[in-house]
């Protein structure tokens, strides 16, 4: 007689141990997977890229095209050099190609590098902002890019252009100001007389983007353009610049000053005063003041410049002696 075995299942030991091995495989596995998922779409996005910008610099030789501009890419799909628009398989930004005034094609979002690690912070951790004059400027609150997404400044109104310099949290992520690439880390933006608007934009590759807004004021001149003192026709003023406030003029007698407004952005309020005389004001052109010497006398002349813009107050103060 034949005998059977018996059928049994796994003991509670057996069970556990094959427990512990799926899950130790799960951590190893799971992982590996994801890594490779997005290192296969970091591939494709490269790829998508590099097709952009070798059919974007055909398009160009082949197509009578105007540039500057700020997208051709809907012009290649119409002229065929493209059959539809990519779709980005990072889930960022759509596939955007700019040309600069030299020709030169940009496709955005560039390339990224190929870590198998999707970026996932929207977040600054540190935004610079450097004055063409001024130097580092200074924010209207401490900078904090985890909770403050607006910030207000004042620049000088030398500062023509300010260096915009925002640094990410996550390296990977992708970052645009004004909706410009950065170059080198940075973007110089030039600024207007009144407020100017910088927007900061954070690309992670997976999720929400994050917007940061900084107003810049850039205000309009509180310098003079002319200041002299004269006896008769004479010049007793040696040399004059905008910003050198402090002069000691020598006159021989009896006396006129002139102070000439620099009408930039605005005719700034100017207002001189005479020794304990009152203040004469004038808000545009050229003011005067005879002043009566007496031999021996120092007359204080002190002239204020108010810009119209921003409320930028900057002195002028002349010691006029007669010996």
């Amino acid at each position: 007689m034949k005998r059977w075995k018996e059928k049994r299942g796994f003991s509670l030991l057996e069970l556990l141990a094959v427990l512990v091995i799926m899950s130790a495989l799960a951590v190893i596995a799971i992982p590996v997977f994801m890594n490779k998922s997005v290192e296969a779409k970091q591939v494709a996005h490269n790829m998508n890229v590099s097709m952009l910008e070798s059919q974007a610099q055909l398009y160009l030789l082949q197509e009578n095209v105007t540039y500057p501009q700020e997208d051709i890419i809907e012009g290649m799909v119409t002229k065929g050099y493209i059959k539809e628009i990519p779709k980005n398989p990072l889930e960022a930004e759509p596939y955007v190609i700019a040309v600069d005034a030299a020709g030169i094609p940009t496709v955005t979002p560039p390339s990224v590098e190929i870590t198998g690690v999707a970026t996932t912070s929207a977040y600054l951790s540190a935004l610079t902002i450097t004055g063409a004059s001024s130097g580092v400027l200074s924010l209207s609150e401490p900078f904090n890019g985890q909770s403050v997404f607006g910030y207000d400044m004042i620049v000088d109104y030398d500062d023509s252009s300010i260096i915009v310099e925002p640094i990410s949290e996550d390296s990977e992520a992708y970052i645009t100001v004004n909706t410009g690439e950065l170059i080198g880390g940075q973007v110089q933006t030039n600024l207007a007389i009144g407020i100017n608007t910088i927007t900061i934009e954070v690309i992670p590759e997976v999720g929400e983007h994050q917007m940061y807004i900084i107003n810049v004021t850039r205000p309009s001149s509180a310098y003079l353009d002319g200041l002299d003192v004269k006896v008769g026709v004479v010049s007793c003023l040696t040399s004059f610049a905008r910003d050198d406030f402090s002069y000691d003029v020598t006159v021989t007698g009896d006396c006129k000053v002139l102070a000439t407004l620099q009408d930039t952005g605005g005719p700034a309020t100017m207002e001189m005063t005479v020794g304990n005389a009152a203040p004469v004001v004038l808000s545009s052109g050229v003011l005067g003041a005879r002043i009566t010497m007496v031999a021996g006398s120092t007359v204080v002349v002190k002239v204020e410049v108010t810009s119209k813009i921003g409320g930028v107050i900057k002195t002028y103060t002349m010691n006029v002696t007669r010996p």
